[in-house]
Parts: structure tokens; sequence; C-alpha cells
């Protein structure tokens, strides 16, 4: 076990060296790790095979040593999409995207597939892991009036705020 904090290259690296090092594994197995896509290399150089990691990042499709167990967050939003049209039927909508790349193309397959639907987006924010308020987006959200709101921000921190915030706003989509 070791913990590699959130997202921090040094340490997961540090982590995967301790592992193989002192630990003397041989496998890693269902981690969820933030810094998935920085440990290639190291992987590599200890011929170490990842299983079951968890597919935030898009090159864990790519790594001989990675082997997910989950859709890659493409083929999620793209799921997700799909849902949002058929089910919720929004005439406008809403999207709010983490900034790093993986969510990023995320927003832009969500946007693909929705906007065929007919539904416009009337709003559209990129929001960083390390959002300290959500208020000003609650607003902004208020304003646009979307009758729903997608989001691909995989940090529930970021999305707790909005919604807390939200909430003491008295703001709620009418189609969530």
């Amino acid at each position: 076990d070791c913990d590699d904090g959130p997202g921090e290259v040094a340490r997961a690296k540090a982590c995967i060296k301790k592992l193989v090092g002192s630990d003397q594994i041989f496998a890693l197995i269902t981690g969820v790790d933030w810094a998935t896509a920085s440990i290639h290399d190291d992987l590599k150089q200890y011929h170490l095979p990842y299983v079951g990691a968890w597919a935030y990042s898009q090159t864990e499709w790519q790594d001989p040593f990675m082997f997910p167990t989950h859709m890659s967050m493409i083929h999620e939003a793209m799921a997700g999409a799909h849902w949002v049209v058929n089910v919720i039927h929004p005439k406008t909508y809403g999207l709010i995207c983490l900034t790093s790349p993986e969510m990023q193309l995320a927003c832009n397959v969500v946007k693909q597939i929705v906007d065929t639907s007919g539904a416009k987006m009337v709003k559209r924010v990129d929001v960083s892991i390390s959002e300290t308020s959500m208020s000003a987006y609650v607003l902004a959200f208020r304003a646009a009036n979307p009758e729903h709101i997608v989001h691909y921000v995989i940090n529930p921190a970021t999305m707790a705020k909005f919604m807390v915030e939200a909430a003491q706003q008295g703001y709620y989509p009418p189609k969530g």
C-alpha cells in the first residue's frame, strides 16, 4: 500500500520505487491513481503490470503494461451523452468540464453527441481541480438557464462545491 496523494507525479514515482524495491511486489492491482499518465516509463522499467488501472488517462489504453478495467473516459462520455439525449431529452444544456486533457476530450464528445440531437448548449465552463468556490459558475448557469447540466469533472469535491453552492442559491436546473 502506498499513497501517492492527489496526482503528485513525484510521489507516484516514489511509491512505485518503494513498492518494487522494498516491498518486492510483482504487479499493481486495482489502484485509483491520479498520476497514471506519468508512470508509464516506471512500469516499463520494472516490467510491472498494472491490472485494474481505472482508465482516467487515455494513455492507459496504449500502455502494454496497463490493463484498465473501466471504459475510457471518452467512451464513458459517449455513453453518458447518449443517455442524456435518449432519457433526459433536453432542449438546452450546460457543460462543466475539468481542464485536464481527458476531461476536455470527454466534454467535446458530449457536445458533439448532444448537439447532434438538436439540443443547444447555452453555457460551458472549464474548471480547474483546485477551484475554491463554484458560486460564480452557479450564477453563470442561472443566467444561461439550461434545462440540464452535464459535467465531466472527475474530482468529486469540485462538483460537491457546485451542488452545495447551487442549493444555497436555490438553483436547480429543471431536468437536473
